[in-house]
């Protein structure tokens, strides 16, 4: 079977302030660019929405504040500090793949994505557990 990443879409993660999409075509993509823009970001968002793993470690072992993005955390604390609606950053990650029919790329296949499509593909989202939020009882 023969896939490859047709689209990628990345928010809040490292360098990316909220949603960055990447197109990519058939064959060779080279991402070019000044340094510090992103380019070795963008492959480690791709390796960490397939893998899980970042530096070499599984996620959860190096999870904290710096993946994700700085202005996203300093809005939050903004909003928080000045009682306003503070939303908690998240990180996502999509890829969408495009391939030859195989069952194994429809078992990837849904419309849980940001274009709210029927796609084949990956999501991975780091996001807080509201399982965690204290009891409200009164």
């Amino acid at each position: 079977m023969k896939m490859r990443i047709k689209k990628v879409n990345i928010e809040n993660f490292k360098g990316f302030n909220g949603s960055f999409i990447l197109e990519l075509s058939d064959g060779l993509n080279i991402l070019v660019g000044n340094n510090e823009v992103g380019k070795s970001t963008i492959l480690e968002a791709i390796h960490l929405a397939l893998s899980g793993v970042i530096n070499g470690n599984y996620l959860r072992n190096e999870l904290s504040q710096y993946l994700f993005n700085n202005e996203v955390i300093n809005k939050y604390l903004k909003n928080l500090k000045e009682g306003k609606d503070a939303i908690l950053p998240h990180i996502l990650i999509e890829l969408y793949f495009d391939g030859e029919d195989s069952p194994q790329l429809a078992k990837l296949e849904g419309d849980d994505n940001i274009d709210r499509g029927k796609a084949s593909g990956v999501s991975f989202k780091i996001e807080f557990d509201e399982n965690y939020l204290p009891n409200m009882k009164n």
